[in-house]
């Protein structure tokens, strides 16, 4: 807890690198690892291409969340504070769990009994760890030094228009911002479908979608496939 943004990442890349370096069940190169990921999958699938762009070649994010201090149209709002590191400061006090004789006070606000709200404080940390964050960074990057950064993975976006959990502003907001840098990135948005986009149309066309995506960009498009052996 509170290591969201940064203790997951690491993780879910380093082994990524062990399942090439440490047991060779995959390798480097144009059109060879591929990263989904939804919801707080998503997150993390975000930061990785925006972190690691010539590690991974394309990218399909379900239902991502990208702006964390974003924490409008969620039905669990405590989740970000607790992911990020602020469980301790903003308890729900509405929940049938929560003990109001062992309340704590606030260490952001300490005279204050602690409420779930969003302060300045909060949100620049929610922030910093955001997916949106990280990927401004890179591309700021990249126009001051063009030579020494890649472009970004194509990225498909399956986004549930009625989603609850993470407001469909997160996944359209990701695309706007590499649409805007000229990469490579489609949405697919599904009417009346919520966060798992299990309905079976979303289910059908989103599985199909995916594998056309991967498809796309694997390594049978590379020029140099032909003379691999398998």
């Amino acid at each position: 807890m509170g290591q969201c943004g940064s203790l997951d990442i690491e993780d879910v890349h380093a082994s990524t690198l062990h399942l090439v370096n440490g047991l060779s069940l995959a390798r480097h190169g144009k059109g060879e690892i591929f990263v989904m990921g939804g919801s707080h999958g998503g997150f993390i699938a975000a930061h990785l291409i925006s972190r690691y762009p010539d590690i991974y070649s394309a990218a399909v994010l379900r239902n991502p969340v990208i702006s964390c201090g974003n924490i409008t149209g969620t039905d669990i709002p405590d989740w970000y504070f607790a992911e990020f590191g602020f469980q301790d400061d903003f308890p729900v006090h509405s929940s049938p769990a929560f003990d109001l004789s062992s309340m704590s006070k606030s260490s952001v606000t300490p005279n204050f009994d602690a409420t779930p709200d969003l302060t300045p404080i909060i949100y620049d940390k929610l922030y910093e760890a955001s997916p949106s964050a990280a990927l401004l960074k890179y591309l700021k990057d990249r126009s001051q030094r063009p030579e020494h950064f890649a472009r970004l993975p194509p990225v498909l976006l399956l986004i549930g228009a009625a989603d609850q959990r993470v407001s469909p502003t997160q996944g359209s907001t990701f695309y706007h911002l590499l649409k805007g840098a000229g990469e490579e990135v489609e949405m697919l948005i599904f009417e009346g479908e919520g966060h798992p986009l299990e309905g079976v149309e979303a289910a059908k066309v989103g599985w199909e979608a995916s594998r056309d995506w991967l498809k796309r960009f694997g390594r049978e498009k590379c020029p140099e496939w032909g003379r691999r052996k398998f």
